[in-house]
């Protein structure tokens, strides 16, 4: 049965409410804000980058419609309001304002008291009487629920872990110098046992709503602070140098093999949490040095003779990760059960200093390398119709985001 009337009120920098009546096809709207600069509420929207319809309410008491652009003013509507009432107390200024539910075209947004359960909107407010830029500026959520009745606000059974979708929208704060902007879909998505653990552990990186930091939370100007919190040296950006070692050697078809690369990871498939490990937490135990270590394992199948092997993870939670294989004999592949094909652990600089490019501050991850026996290695391994098992081991005394267990691996 559709909602006939609805109502719903929201308190963020200004006061916001909304009555819907289906019958009269009217949508009343009150907002309060500062009596003397403007302020403004942008319907439907997320981020000004959405383009939403918005309603902006001048020191005056001018009232004015714009479809807001990107960081832009956007561009002024046509008049679709009534105002019912305008009146200033105190410090505060109240409008009433009515209109159709239905806009006047597609750059008005049309309210539905069916639909609009949770509306999510922007408002903010300036320093001026006059429509300029925001002093400041903020993002909400307006519950419109039915005057009589109820409304259903679970349709469907929820996703089970691990099945849910969504992404993240950057929200800017008030600092000048915050200038992220944009959205990330939640791409992360783990298998059941035996391909990888994290499914089974619940493991946050596997599902959008459980989900607290790591690589998806690392985009361009995307400042990772609480709301109140200042971006600190903004006039000093920081400086980093990489060093690198390259050996070539001109391409002779009778000798060179051109290689593929693939990618094999036991995550989701890239990144995971790794737990402050205590007792009772799956994957924990205790290493020999007393310090807690988490463990996850991985199974999979892939096919090719493989020449290098470059296990990717991360400083300074990464311990130890191994890849074992298996024939198509062994039931369970495991690090018992599977013959040892490469096991990586990092290497600290500064243990010997005579030693070439042992330097301190640095870590060597070597890789597993196959190829010729006049070199000194082994035949490449052919793992056509085996199975692999990677085992990886990280330091969880302290809880860490974004770690990997991703196998850069080069094969013919």
């Amino acid at each position: 049965e559709k909602i006939t009337k609805a109502k719903g009120f929201a308190s963020n920098l200004v006061n916001l409410t909304v009555e819907l009546d289906r019958a009269a096809g009217v949508a009343n709207i009150t907002i309060t804000g500062p009596a003397k600069v403007w302020f403004g509420v942008g319907f439907n929207a997320s981020q000004m980058a959405d383009a939403p319809w918005t309603i902006v309410v001048e020191g005056t008491g001018q009232v004015s419609e714009y479809k807001l652009g990107n960081h832009a003013p956007g561009t002024k509507l046509a008049s679709s309001l009534t105002v019912e009432a305008s009146y200033v107390h105190g410090d505060s200024r109240t409008v009433v304002l009515s209109r159709p539910v239905k806009g006047k075209s597609p750059d008005y947004y049309s309210f539905d008291a069916s639909k609009d359960l949770e509306l999510p909107f922007i408002n903010a407010y300036g320093s001026s009487p006059q429509f300029s830029y925001h002093q400041s500026r903020s993002s909400g959520t307006i519950m419109i629920l039915p005057v009589t009745g109820a409304a259903l606000l679970c349709a469907e059974k929820p996703p089970a872990f691990g099945s849910a979708k969504g992404k993240f929208v950057y929200q800017t704060t008030d600092d000048p110098h915050d200038v992220g902007t944009g959205a990330v879909e939640f791409p992360n998505h783990c298998d059941p046992q035996p391909r990888t653990d994290l499914l089974h552990m619940k493991n946050p990186a596997c599902d959008v709503r459980a989900y607290v930091g790591g690589q998806m939370a690392c985009r361009h100007m995307w400042s990772l602070l609480d709301a109140d919190q200042k971006i600190p040296w903004a006039d000093q950006p920081n400086e980093y140098h990489l060093k690198f070692r390259f050996w070539v050697q001109p391409f002779n078809e009778s000798y060179h093999t051109i290689l593929r690369d693939d990618r094999w990871g036991i995550a989701s498939p890239v990144e995971y949490d790794v737990p402050k490990c205590a007792e009772g937490i799956e994957g924990c135990s205790k290493g020999e040095n007393g310090h807690w270590v988490h463990t996850i394992r991985g199974t999979f199948k892939r096919s090719g003779r493989l020449l290098a092997a470059h296990f990717h993870c991360h400083a300074p939670t990464c311990l130890e990760m191994a890849l074992y294989a298996c024939g198509p004999e062994v039931k369970t592949c495991n690090a018992t059960t599977g013959k040892l094909l490469c096991k990586e652990n990092p290497i600290y600089g500064g243990s010997d200093l005579h030693r070439k490019a042992d330097e301190p501050g640095f870590i060597a991850q070597p890789p597993c390398l196959w190829g010729s026996d006049e070199f000194g290695l082994e035949s490449p391994p052919n793992v056509a119709g085996l199975t692999l098992h990677t085992v990886k081991k990280a330091n969880a005394t302290y809880g860490h985001h974004g770690e990997m267990a991703w196998q850069q691996m080069y094969f013919f």
